[in-house]
């Protein structure tokens, strides 16, 4: 498991990576060091992804600051005519 210091996790299998590194005519420590490479490259996607996430309780929240606008809109419209 890797963690990137936000509290998010992912399961990455680095031994099972490392190993097919080795067997397929890696160093150790190079097949240590594109293990550690990728996992870094996945964490920080994944960050990214997280970044642009929206969840539903978020989305409900600005759908009804939306909805209120609107509403509020209208009823100056209205009052104006």
């Amino acid at each position: 498991m890797a963690y990137n210091g936000k509290q998010r996790a992912f399961l990455v299998d680095t031994l099972a990576l490392v190993r097919k590194l080795e067997k397929e005519g890696f160093e150790s420590k190079h097949a240590e060091a594109i293990t550690d490479a990728v996992t870094q490259v996945l964490s920080d996607s994944l960050e990214n992804v997280a970044q642009l996430y929206v969840s539903n309780g978020e989305m409900q929240k600005i759908q009804m600051s939306i909805e209120a606008d609107i509403s509020k809109f209208k009823s100056q419209v209205n009052s104006s005519q």
